[in-house]
């Protein structure tokens, strides 16, 4: 599953964390700290047939923004869950709402998030 967003300016860096939501085991958060100019990620070591949450977050030196979240769920496949996207988009407006756009194998499904 790859998770892609827009950049923000000022960003120093962005943090990813994803963990599944209905394995059969309670997972703790996995991280991914890439640096400003990188907006696309593959993450790793997924499960088939499992719905992930998935938060970004920039940082700006010490500090990070809230996160934007999102829910993935890979494919039911089990060689490979490669196929699905995460399109996070910052959008600027007063209450800090964002927009993610979730692809699965060619359709779309636009939601807003708080």
């Amino acid at each position: 599953m790859r998770v892609r967003w827009q950049p923000v300016d000022g960003a120093s860096g962005y943090i990813v964390l994803y963990r599944s939501i209905n394995g059969t085991e309670p997972q703790l958060d996995k991280e991914v700290r890439v640096r400003a100019d990188v907006s696309d990620i593959q993450l790793a070591q997924l499960l088939p047939n499992t719905a992930y949450s998935i938060s970004v977050l920039a940082q700006y030196g010490e500090a990070i923004s809230q996160p934007m979240k999102s829910v993935g769920v890979t494919c039911k496949c089990t060689h490979s869950a490669l196929g699905n996207l995460i399109d996070c988009r910052w959008q600027k407006v007063a209450c800090g709402m964002c927009t993610s756009q979730r692809r699965y194998s060619g359709s779309e499904l636009n939601t807003g998030l708080a």
